[in-house]
């Protein structure tokens, strides 16, 4: 997830426009994160495990105090939802029904030996990586389609990297050749190459397919040089003068990791900068970014980890750069446990182990309910 895109032009913006910004904070796959591939292929950290292979839900109960503050509190998710998700769990992830509280695993994938599993969304249906996970052994990870009207995975081959095209009709793969030499390549949802594979190097990463190209990361040897890059439809390479972007919306990427460091919004295409004010507090940094289906709100994450786990969620008008804060934020989450997505409606839905919140652009409080934790490690999950 060649025409080339214009070497950025470094032109400096407005005054960060700062309204806004001081609202009530608010909210929002393995320990260490074992890569399971680039962007959303990444694992988080464990939480709570164990639970069955198919079981009903309870009624919900109160949200615990770790995601509410006083005059914030959040309140039980009530009524039919018709919310279904799709969650990742190894070996294989589950559909779970939020309302009924059922669970069905989907067939078809490998289950020897420990496994890590990752998904992401390609149009309507799911990609599935998973990967074998040993000490020693090189790496083997296998990538499958599970179609929106079915429980069982197809495989598209081998990949140790993924992300989805921007029209859902086909995939971004990264593939190993040999310990040192990797191709990108671009196959269809039955398995077949789209496009003639592009040798690159072992340590690029796939981000995020934008309109203007396939946004991708390298670094040269033990980290140096570490930049993005843009992969044109053409086939050309351009190099961009920034790293660790995040896709927000359109061609807008956001950079910036600390508060010491400015908060940018980027165009990739046009060079474009914007400069935000930071919204979160000292000792937070940034996190994950979410566009949502309007293509002009985000859900940004600020994160710390010391002397303990915690995550602030901001929403992000990409338009008029202001900040609202969600409620109930700073939470008692961890940062690499916890996952975002939006319903196509404009609603956020949060999940983290167990606990599953959801909140629509300004209602005042979060929504929150029970479900079984995925075995594996994160929280990471599809509307389904």
């Amino acid at each position: 997830m060649a025409r080339r895109v214009r070497q950025p032009r470094s032109r400096t913006s407005r005054r960060p426009n700062c309204a806004g910004v001081r609202l009530v904070l608010v909210v929002g796959m393995f320990v260490g994160v074992v890569a399971v591939g680039g962007a959303w292929w990444q694992q988080r950290e464990p939480i709570d495990t164990a639970h069955p292979e198919s079981r009903r839900l309870g009624a919900p109960r109160a949200p615990p105090s770790t995601v509410s503050r006083r005059g914030s509190r959040g309140e039980p998710l009530r009524g039919p939802t018709g919310l279904r998700l799709l969650v990742a769990d190894a070996p294989a992830p589950f559909v779970l029904d939020v309302y009924r509280g059922t669970i069905r695993r989907i067939t078809g994938l490998p289950a020897d030996g420990e496994r890590g599993v990752a998904i992401a969304p390609v149009g309507r249906h799911a990609l599935v990586l998973s990967q074998r996970l040993c000490a020693g052994c090189p790496p083997l990870s296998n990538l499958y389609l599970v179609r929106h009207d079915s429980t069982v995975a197809t495989p598209l081959g081998s990949a140790s990297q993924a992300v989805p095209s921007r029209n859902g009709d086909s995939v971004w793969i990264l593939r190993r050749r040999d310990p040192r030499q990797c191709a990108i390549a671009r196959i269809g949802l039955d398995g077949r190459r789209r496009l003639r594979a592009r040798q690159v190097s072992c340590r690029t990463g796939l981000v995020a397919e934008l309109p203007a190209g396939l946004l991708i990361e390298n670094s040269g040897t033990r980290g140096r040089d570490a930049h993005n890059a843009l992969l044109a439809p053409g086939g050309r390479v351009i190099r961009l003068p920034y790293q660790q972007a995040r896709p927000l919306v359109g061609n807008l990427v956001l950079i910036g990791a600390y508060p010491r460091a400015p908060l940018l919004l980027r165009d990739v295409r046009s060079g474009a900068v914007l400069r935000l004010c930071w919204p979160s507090r000292s000792g937070y940094g940034l996190g994950e970014a979410t566009g949502a289906p309007n293509r002009r709100l985000a859900l940004v994450e600020f994160a710390k980890y010391s002397p303990e786990h915690r995550l602030d969620m901001w929403l992000l008008d990409a338009v008029s750069r202001r900040w609202r804060h969600l409620p109930g934020m700073p939470a008692k989450l961890i940062p690499k446990a916890t996952d975002v997505k939006w319903t196509a409606d404009g609603a956020v839905v949060v999940l983290s182990g167990g606990l599953l919140a959801v909140w629509r652009p300004g209602e005042p409080r979060l929504a929150t309910h029970r479900v079984p934790p995925p075995r594996q490690p994160g929280s990471q999950f599809l509307i389904w």
